[in-house]
């Protein structure tokens, strides 16, 4: 073979080694002599470098990857259930006494016209007796003011008489007692020993509350009473302070007459 000189093998050399330098300085980069090492990429260009050349989609970033869950909002009236309502049982209250009921004074000129129709035509009652009868009476109080007649209605022959009992002494009386007003001859009692009510006869015949409330009592001495029956509650509560009324002028002439 035919061997070149030194200085021909020299120059043959030289496109070899230029080729394998351009070679060497394509692989380390741009700016990067032959020889030197290559330096590693930072966290954040290795972060940002894409993986293929050929991707289009840039990294995800850690704020691209979180993801938020929002709950749509609901109504006050359509999260809130109504529970099912229970039946409520009043608790059993205890038994209070009804107080008694009151009336409106009764004024002198109401008792004074009373007077004046029980002279002129006495008032229709009826009358409670110890037999247990409710009888209908007028009771009529005479001119001089000391009785109260008995009146019986007009019959079948149309006349109207005094009855056989007897008339009432009205300076006799002890005392005059409306229906509901107690009796004290009944306080201390075995069966009810804070009393009862009206009068034994009354006690017997009225029937219930209601006609004691329009009753009134004149209680004469020996147990003797006269029980009447009004047509209503606020006659018979006239009437009471018209027999007090009439009772106590006809005590006071009396005792002017002796």
């Amino acid at each position: 073979r035919n061997r070149l000189a030194p200085a021909d093998a020299a120059k043959a050399e030289e496109p070899l080694a230029k080729a394998v330098q351009e070679h060497a300085a394509a692989d380390l980069g741009p700016g990067v002599a032959p020889g030197v090492a290559k330096t590693p990429l930072s966290a954040e260009e290795t972060k940002t470098e894409p993986t293929d050349p050929g991707a289009t989609t840039p990294a995800k970033t850690k704020a691209a990857i979180t993801t938020t869950t929002t709950t749509p909002a609901t109504s006050s009236a359509a999260a809130t259930t109504t529970p099912p309502t229970k039946e409520v049982v009043p608790a059993a209250t205890k038994h209070t006494k009804t107080p008694p009921r009151t009336h409106a004074p009764v004024s002198d000129e109401a008792i004074a016209k009373a007077i004046a129709t029980l002279k002129a035509e006495g008032v229709a009652v009826h009358k409670h007796s110890k037999d247990g009868k409710i009888r209908p009476r007028t009771l009529e109080l005479t001119e001089t003011g000391d009785q109260l007649l008995w009146i019986q209605p007009k019959a079948k022959f149309g006349v109207s008489f005094h009855h056989k009992d007897d008339p009432i002494e009205l300076d006799t009386i002890i005392e005059v007692r409306p229906g509901t007003t107690l009796d004290p001859t009944t306080v201390g009692g075995v069966k009810r020993p804070k009393g009862m009510t009206g009068t034994a006869t009354l006690r017997r015949t009225a029937d219930g509350v209601q006609v004691a409330r329009r009753a009134v009592s004149l209680i004469a001495p020996g147990d003797k009473t006269y029980d009447v029956e009004f047509e209503s509650n606020e006659v018979a509560h006239l009437y009471a302070k018209v027999f007090e009324k009439i009772v106590a002028d006809a005590k006071a002439a009396a005792a002017a007459a002796k």
